[in-house]
């Protein structure tokens, strides 16, 4: 006796209803696909459709981030495999950095403030293959959120739900402003920090990270990250910025490790791509942008308000690319 797959012409929902468009996260837990048991001892898998469900997450799990999103866009069972995947590593980190009663308010919290968590951890989410094996070294000393300009109201919410946590501020939180709130747990390492910028959009904040690796976002439906390129193979760019930072990015945690940080793309063996200094980026060219994370799905997040943003990684006026490899080399940087 051997397990098949029943092959369908239409994908089937799984038992917990989330493949049909729930938008509740926990539902992710429950989720059990069909199977067939057949007394057919001939039969073996042809397919991803055949495979047993704990192969695919063993393929998932060692996945990078841009096999992840384009495997979950071209069959379904793959797509709910993803998305278990990455709540699992969700409640992992987030478990580690908030308790384990983060789950009463978290998700509703983050989309009440349109909020979101930006830098190392989100970055830890979507690359770490082994959540048995992490080193303090390896984690973020501290998890930044960044909620858009409210006359405090975000920070206030933030401080209410921390505080029923358990948390109390941190010594280091002490003087950092009206704008920034470091709260921790009495037990725990790591910080909490939620930002609140000066702008009613966090996409400033989001685009200004100083590196490469840190320009992730992760809000209550959607997984946001530019030059997806460069996480699968663990590049960091961090251009000399020229013109001092704003107040709030001071305030993020540049967290890097693991990551071969580059100062230049000058002795890149390979073109630039959308990271070369002298190009202007606009969303739309560095895709898999968002990821919706709850449904597993490439879209644009309308919520998040990036569309109007155009960037570059800073690079210095009257300076070039010098990339051998680049079809831009010569170009100069007129603007700063």
């Amino acid at each position: 006796m051997v397990f098949s797959f029943r092959k369908a012409r239409r994908p089937r929902p799984c038992m917990a209803g989330h493949c049909e468009g729930s938008h509740d996260p926990r539902d992710l837990e429950n989720c059990v696909c069909h199977i067939q048991v057949a007394n057919r001892p001939g039969t073996s898998p042809t397919g991803v459709d055949d495979l047993p469900m704990e192969m695919l997450e063993r393929i998932a799990d060692f996945c990078s981030w841009g096999a992840l999103v384009a495997a979950s866009q071209v069959n379904p069972r793959f797509r709910c495999v993803a998305r278990r995947l990455l709540y699992k590593r969700m409640k992992f980190f987030l478990s580690m950095y908030l308790g384990p009663n983060w789950t009463d308010g978290f998700w509703a919290t983050l989309k009440e403030t349109s909020g979101a968590i930006i830098g190392g951890v989100p970055r830890c989410i979507i690359t770490f293959q082994d959540m048995g094996r992490i080193l303090m070294k390896e984690l973020p000393p501290e998890m930044n959120i960044v909620v858009p300009y409210s006359g405090n109201q975000g920070i206030r919410r933030w401080r209410k739900y921390l505080s029923e946590l358990g948390f109390s501020q941190s010594p280091r939180g002490i003087g950092s402003g009206g704008n920034v709130l470091i709260m921790s747990l009495e037990s725990s390492p790591f910080d909490v920090k939620v930002i609140e910028v000066v702008q009613h959009s966090i996409g400033s904040a989001f685009l200004s990270a100083s590196n490469t690796g840190l320009m992730i976002a992760i809000t209550s439906s959607h997984i946001h990250l530019l030059y997806p390129e460069l996480h699968d193979d663990n590049i960091n760019v961090n251009f000399v910025i020229a013109t001092p930072k704003r107040w709030w990015e001071n305030n993020l945690c540049d967290f890097t490790f693991g990551l071969r940080t580059h100062s230049t793309t000058q002795f890149w063996q390979k073109p630039c791509g959308t990271v070369c200094p002298v190009l202007w980026a606009t969303i739309v060219n560095v895709p898999p942008l968002s990821y919706q994370w709850i449904k597993g799905v490439a879209v644009v997040d309308n919520d998040f308000d990036l569309r109007r943003f155009t960037w570059r990684l800073p690079g210095t006026k009257g300076h070039g690319c010098n990339n051998p490899f680049c079809s831009n080399r010569g170009r100069i940087i007129e603007y700063q």
